[in-house]
């Protein structure tokens, strides 16, 4: 919307080329991106941060790497920058979680766990918009000579 609006004519295009509100919107639609409301820099600021993040895409430059140790059977899911972790194979009921830091978006690497009691999971979502943690469980019942599957599912 905003790089078309640019290009109807010389004083929309003057207007947000010459200021870093029009500079900062321009950037944000040529990402595909949305003002986060909740930051609190200066436009000049946010201008600055995105850009710097464009070019860290562009030239795949990662500001921080963490490596995570695994083992036997992990299950992992990210959703939005919440990465959850989960030792299926262990019998743990223990769901460890981390937000992703972003140095761009001025968000902290923070570490949190989850337990569990009395499940033991095979699989488990995450909704961060929600607070939604869903945890699925097998569970094999045993009806004359066949077997079959039945999934118990629990909301946190």
């Amino acid at each position: 919307m905003v790089i078309g609006s640019r290009q109807v004519c010389r004083r929309f295009h003057q207007i947000y080329c010459t200021s870093p509100t029009g500079e900062y919107a321009v950037e944000l639609d040529l990402n595909n991106l949305k003002n986060s409301p909740s930051m609190t820099f200066s436009t000049a600021e946010r201008l600055r941060r995105l850009r710097e993040y464009r070019r860290a895409w562009r030239n795949l430059q990662w500001t921080t790497e963490t490596t995570l140790q695994l083992t036997g059977d992990t299950i992992l899911r990210l959703h939005g920058s919440i990465l959850g972790r989960c030792e299926a194979d262990t019998g743990s009921n223990r769901f460890d979680f981390m937000q992703v830091p972003s140095q761009f978006r001025n968000i902290s690497r923070k570490h949190w766990t989850l337990d569990i009691p009395n499940v033991q999971p095979n699989d488990f979502e995450l909704d961060t918009l929600q607070n939604l943690l869903v945890v699925m469980e097998r569970m094999c019942v045993t009806l004359s000579a066949s077997v079959e599957l039945a999934m118990t599912i629990t909301i946190v």
